[in-house]
């Protein structure tokens, strides 16, 4: 992966720190914690599961993200799209697994809305 600048000016040498820099944008003073289940993904069925993975492909992210011009203005999140595209091979699977949630459970992240 080459060089990315962050909104702070600072490069970005790896992929790590992309990864870091997403999850400290989107999710500001979050912290994983294991086995909890929120409310929302206990009232999705596999029917629900079944139609996320139906509509929201590797591919279909995959497409997105190389359809954005890779320097057009960042939204309020401050994330360029050309740092999306250079992480992709890394990023496209977790974005699949977090837009499957949202879509079987409805829920979508209060800083997405």
């Amino acid at each position: 992966m080459g060089s990315l600048v962050a909104p702070t000016e600072e490069c970005i040498q790896s992929e790590g720190e992309t990864l870091y820099l997403l999850l400290a944008t989107h999710f500001p003073n979050s912290a994983a914690v294991e086995g909890v289940v929120s409310d929302a993904a206990c009232h999705a069925t596999r029917v629900d599961w079944w139609v996320a993975a139906r509509i929201i492909t590797y591919h279909r992210v995959e497409w997105v993200i190389d359809s954005i011009a890779p320097y057009k203005s960042p939204g309020m999140d401050r994330i360029f799209p050309a740092l999306l595209q250079e992480g992709r091979e890394i990023l496209i699977l977790y974005l699949v697994r977090i837009f499957h949630a949202c879509l079987a459970t409805g829920y979508v992240p209060a800083l997405w809305r």
